[in-house]
């Protein structure tokens, strides 16, 4: 199977391909054979193969040399040109003792010469690598000559080239000159030149110099060579030696000018289609370098760099071995400016381009470490600057984006310089030194594919050459730096202002260790992975600067985090920072203690403008060294970054030119704000009364001035009977009440005396839904039209309810001013029902009541959060969506949550359980505990008066679905480092979530949370259930819930529902490389929600389709609003301008979605596919 698929590939139309397999055929048959070493044990008999390696020989030689009449003619041409690359291989690996055997399968191909076939140039092109007697050659070589003119010139190039190391018969050495002599004028001229050489090798040196003046004469010929060359009727063996005509006469300079021989040799190496005709024009554009003068060397190198630029040529990837040379005959500026043009390229290019660039700089890089430039003369220092700014190049290839161009540069790395036969083991160490520690902090973690076997090759080529050098030397002197720099910053991106200081900080003397802070808590950052990446771009050339690793945070606030630092290096270490880090940041404001922040050494660069500020700081810190920033260095602001890049504009003057186009194209930073928002409260308050209370009255009063004693006295009724209660919403502004909910419980027995009617109460008697809740009556008076009242005002009167066990709920409005028609409209998408008996009479059953979190809204991005079309329609979806949950389980209480009263009801929680107010502070005073949002509440807000740090937590279902795991959203740290993280604040948690039922984040994060000894002081959630409590409590943690809800029945995100808004992440093995991630909506077509299937196949299909039905509705609206805004299409390469976490349904391992459709056009098609199972299901 290998063998045939070998030979397939040698028809294949690369020729990298092609000549690699045909090595790999020539090994394996030669190798076929191999005795088996190993102690074989007495019981047991050596492997076999039934086909021996003679009879694989016979049979691949005669499918290369003599394929079926089915073969095209370019691919027998591929074929046979194989020949000699496999006979070169096969007698290389065969074992001596084999040859005679091999050699006689080979020979029985050349017994069959016929002079018009073929097959005899390729036969001819072999007989260099084979073993033959020299009888055998003399032979084949006259049959070959008495062919035609392509048979005669492969013969005459062969001689010519191994006339001196071969030992000929007399007798064929006669029939040689007698060719010569032959030779006239009407000869071809090729024939002619191959003749001529032929004849100085046979000391024939009057017939050379009449072949040399017959040469002269026809200069006209050599003329039309340059037209004959370029066309794909001239054979390639013509072609060859054609070139070593114009090359031989160049070097003459009588006849040819060499800067037309070099530009034409350039453009055979852009077309030629032949291997062996490239690498000819490559050898000799090499010799005729020398002959040109500085102006033409620097055109034929400019010549060869736009060649590598040519968008799909398919034979540009064979010009970067010339080139690589060619570049060390130009002059030393020009060499120097190519290089950087080199730099760029490999920053701004396509992969294609890229992979080029890196191979012609491996090149120039091997030839120049060994020898140095062709043209002139280095000193140590200028050949080392030089060595370092190449190696720059190949380096900042290793941290691409692009799996391609990483896989050239270390392939490059390993393979042309530390595998190199022309680089000495001392030559190779100088090299290592200067890169091996950027090698492991720019090694992937890639471990499949192609990428991970060309890690593998590179670094096995490494590890061999470390252990031939200590093997000859027996160890390494390398003198570590002494002068450590550690600079800490959030680089929220990493910009040219922060290269240039790290640059400045290195050519003072130190190494630089650039850490990416994850302590700055009230920064809304983009993920630290994405802002690595960007780190690891812009410094992977600089050598003396390195990324920190990631797993080790570093939090100068804390002693022990300071003393680890000092230790992993062992040595003083100088901490960055600018000068206005100092003056406010709140570590240096704390006391001073032995080992706090104050005693360590500091490296401060001046951006203030403040007086006596460096006094200030010398006072705050014992040791520090201040450095003046340059004049003409600009402050690039993360604010006008995102700007431009919302606007789509060029930022390569702002962030290095590599990173630019790794945000673009992965679509980070789209309206990505610079501060996490203060979190907003909402301005209701929700307030229960039990009992009369003249606080009560006086909202009473100023809400129903004309009707006061009527609603006193009602007030009065409603607390005379059992539990009775109201609740008012109160706007915490003008401490005005704004609605108002009157409800009671209704014992069984008192069911008459509420309902009026006996058959009514029967009715519900016979429901056996337990303790009964009457809703006495609603009034709302919204203060505008931006929330919906009516709604938070019926949740919050019935999510009490739930709280105190009740199981049923009755709608008896018993006041003409309590009753509003907007609520009975509420309270049929809340799935209450009428009696059959009457339709005054609403009813629901709260036993088991289902929950929705409206959270469309969180997920949307300014213009679009407060877009009034957006909004309406979010609203008008939603009325939709609630029916079809209800639908679900008819009669079953479902609870709609406002984002906004959850939110304001978990800060109430956790600034009471952080012993802080809730309105901000001045001076900021922040309490003892930390806040730790691990879902998706305030995961991109701060908590007021409180440390507020988020684990970013996501749930990865298996592909099959039957399975889940807990793992940290893409992009983020690990779980492990990001509570490592919050473990270097050393500060208790309060963990804070939407809602805790089962429990599964958590179950994850214990472990983590007591393997680095973080103590939880509290959890508080928006929502919590019985289960939820009892889990906790299982694993004593103490919790609360804002909202308690028993017996939970199921739960729903409003954005989890709707494709690319929301949604669960898929795990197919590894995290997304773009800002999409791939996700799976618990709805048909996409899955079977199971958690709903108990509610029949028919209500699960009208729910899956409603969802999706909605999710094109708001989806369209938000399209034509884009467009409205920016004046360009949405798609899903822009999904990150309208939502904070985008997401595409998954639709399999490797399929991909177009990025420039928009999202709506894909669920049409997902619509239609559930349709179409619409007859299976109902």
């Amino acid at each position: 199977q290998v063998v045939s698929f070998l030979l397939e590939c040698l028809i294949h139309p690369e020729d990298d391909i092609r000549y690699h397999s045909a090595e790999m055929l020539g090994s394996i048959i030669g190798l076929f054979d191999e005795d088996y070493r190993k102690e074989i044990p007495l019981e047991e008999v050596a492997p076999s193969s039934k086909v021996s390696g003679l009879r694989l020989l016979q049979d691949t030689l005669k499918k290369i040399l003599y394929p079926s009449h089915k073969v095209i003619d370019s691919h027998k041409m591929f074929l046979g040109y194989a020949f000699s690359t496999v006979m070169r291989t096969l007698f290389h690996w065969l074992p001596k003792d084999r040859h005679e055997d091999y050699m006689r399968v080979v020979a029985s191909f050349y017994e069959d010469i016929h002079p018009r076939r073929e097959a005899n140039i390729f036969l001819a092109e072999a007989l260099k690598f084979i073993p033959f007697p020299m009888e055998k050659k003399e032979e084949i070589y006259l049959k070959i000559l008495s062919g035609g003119l392509i048979q005669r010139l492969t013969v005459l190039e062969l001689l010519g080239n191994t006339y001196t190391e071969e030992t000929f018969d007399e007798a064929f050495i006669d029939l040689l000159r007698s060719r010569i002599k032959k030779a006239h004028k009407g000869t071809d001229l090729v024939e002619t030149f191959l003749l001529m050489k032929l004849s100085g090798q046979l000391s024939m040196h009057k017939e050379r110099t009449a072949l040399a003046a017959n040469l002269k004469s026809r200069k006209k010929e050599m003329e039309d060579m340059f037209l004959n060359n370029l066309k794909t009727a001239t054979h390639w063996i013509v072609k060859r030696n054609s070139i070593k005509l114009l090359t031989f006469y160049t070097i003459d300079g009588q006849l040819i000018s060499p800067i037309n021989t070099a530009l034409h040799l350039c453009n055979l190496l852009k077309v030629s289609a032949i291997e062996s005709v490239r690498r000819t024009a490559g050898n000799a554009l090499l010799m005729l370098m020398r002959h040109l003068s500085s102006y033409e060397r620097n055109e034929v190198a400019v010549e060869l760099l736009r060649a590598l630029e040519i968008e799909g040529h398919r034979f540009t990837e064979y010009i970067p071995k010339p080139l690589g040379k060619v570049l060390l005959y130009l002059d030393l500026k020009e060499f120097d400016e190519i290089i950087d043009d080199l730099l760029i390229k490999v920053k701004t290019a396509n992969p294609s381009v890229k992979t080029l660039v890196i191979k012609t700089l491996g090149t120039t890089l091997e030839s120049f470490i060994e020898f140095g430039m062709r043209s002139t003369s280095l000193t140590q220092e200028e050949k080392v600057h030089r060595i370092k700014n190449m190696l720059s190049v190949l380096l900042f290839g290793l941290s691409d984006y692009e799996n391609l161009t990483i896989r050239a540069s270390f392939t490059t790395m390993g393979k042309v310089l530390f595998a190199s036969d022309v680089l000495s083991l001392e030559r190779k160490k100088e090299v290592f030194l200067l890169v091996h520690k950027k090698l492991i902090t720019l090694l992937t973690h890639e471990n499949k594919n192609l990428l991970f076997l060309c890690q593998s090759v590179g670094l096995n080529n490494i590890y061999r050459f470390m252990n031939d050098y200590l093997h000859v030397y027996q160890a390494f002197e390398h003198k570590p730096n002494e002068k450590i720099a550690f600079f800490p910053g959030t680089f929220d991106p990493f910009t040219l202002s922060h290269l240039t200081i790290a640059k400045l900080i290195r050519d003072e003397g130190y190494e630089v260790y650039l850490s990416i802070d994850e302590f700055s808590w009230s920064k809304k950052t983009l993920p630290n992975n994405v802002r690595r990446r960007i780190l690891e771009m812009s410094t992977a050339g600089e050598l003396g600067l390195y990324v920190f690793p990631e797993d080790l945070p570093v939090n100068i606030a804390s002693e022990e985090d300071l003393l680890k630092l000092q230790s992993i290096f062992s040595k003083d270490v100088y901490m960055v920072c600018g000068s206005d880090v100092v003056l406010h940041a709140s570590s240096y404001k704390k006391p001073r203690t032995p080992h706090s922040i104050h005693q360590v050494n500091h490296l401060i660069f001046d951006r203030t403008r403040v007086r006596n500020a460096r006094k200030t700081i010398s006072a705050l810190v014992d040791h520090v060294v201040f450095m003046d920033l340059p004049k003409d260095l600009k402050e690039v602001s993360s604010t006008k970054i995102r700007t431009n890049i919302d606007e789509n504009r060029d930022i390569s003057s702002l962030i290095d030119p590599m990173a630019q186009n790794y945000i673009y194209l992965n679509g980070f930073y789209q309206k990505a704000p610079v501060d996490k928002s203060m979190v907003s409260l909402t301005f209701l308050e929700k307030r229960i009364f039990r009992e009369e209370d003249p606080a009560l009255q006086s909202l009473l009063e100023s809400v129903f001035p004309s009707q006061k004693a009527p609603m006193e006295r009602f007030v009065k009724e409603l607390f005379q009977k059992p539990s009775g209660r109201v609740l008012v919403l109160i706007d915490r502004t003008s401490g005005k009440a704004i609605g108002f909910s009157f409800f009671h419980w209704a014992r069984s027995e008192h069911l008459m005396e509420e309902l009026k009617s006996q058959e009514d109460a029967d009715k519900v008697r016979g429901l056996n839904l337990g303790r009964i809740m009457v809703l006495d009556g609603f009034y709302m008076k919204a203060p505008d039209r931006l929330r919906n009242y009516h709604q938070i005002l019926l949740t919050e009167t019935l999510s009490f309810g739930v709280s105190r066990d009740y199981e049923c709920a009755l709608y008896l409005p018993k006041n003409r001013l309590l009753k509003d028609d907007r609520f009975l409209h509420l309270l049929k998408l809340y799935n209450f029902e009428t009696l059959n008996t009457s339709e005054n009479v609403y009813y629901t059953d709260m036993s088991t009541p289902m929950a929705l979190n409206l959270d469309l809204e969180n997920i949307l991005k300014d213009p679009f959060r407060n877009n009034q079309r957006v909004r309406a329609i979010v609203q008008e979806t939603r009325e939709k969506l609630m029916k079809a949950i209800g639908d679900l389980y008819p009669g079953n209480l479902l609870l709609p949550f406002e984002p906004l009263m959850l939110q304001q009801g978990i800060i109430n929680l956790v600034c009471q359980e952080n012993g802080v107010p809730m309105e901000e502070e001045k001076p900021k005073v922040l309490g003892p505990s930390m806040c730790v949002p691990y879902g998706d509440v305030l995961d991109r807000s701060v908590v007021p008066n409180t440390v507020t740090k988020s684990l970013h937590t996501e749930k990865f279902f298996h592909s099959d679905m039957k399975g889940f795991a807990i793992k940290e959203v893409p992009f983020y740290l690990s779980l492990d480092n990001q509570v490592k993280t919050l473990a270097s604040f050393k500060r208790p948690v309060i963990l804070v979530d939407t809602i805790l039922h089962k429990g599964y984040r958590m179950n994850a994060l214990s472990p983590l949370l007591r393997d680095h000894d973080i103590t939880v002081k509290k959890i508080i959630t928006g929502i919590i259930s019985a289960k939820g409590m009892d889990r906790m409590s299982s694993k004593e943690y103490p919790v609360e819930g804002v909202y308690y809800i028993p017996r939970l029945k199921a739960w729903f995100n409003e954005k989890d529902l709707y494709p690319f808004m929301g949604g669960d992440a898929l795990w197919r093995g590894e995290f997304p490389t773009r800002n999409l991630i791939e996700s799976i909506n618990l709805i048909l077509p996409y899955t079977t929600p199971v958690f709903i299937m108990d509610a029949g196949a028919n209500g699960v299909y009208d729910f899956s389709k409603t969802a999706l039905e909605n999710a094109i509705r708001v989806l369209r609206v938000i399209e034509e609003e884009f467009h409205k805004v920016y004046e360009r299409k949405f798609t899903l390469s822009s999904l990150g301008q309208v939502f904070s976490m985008p997401r595409v349904p998954d639709k399999g391992k490797d399929v991909t979605y177009d990025l420039y459709q928009a999202p709506s056009y894909y669920l049409d098609f997902d619509l239609e596919e559930l349709q179409r199972l619409e007859r299976l299901i109902r």
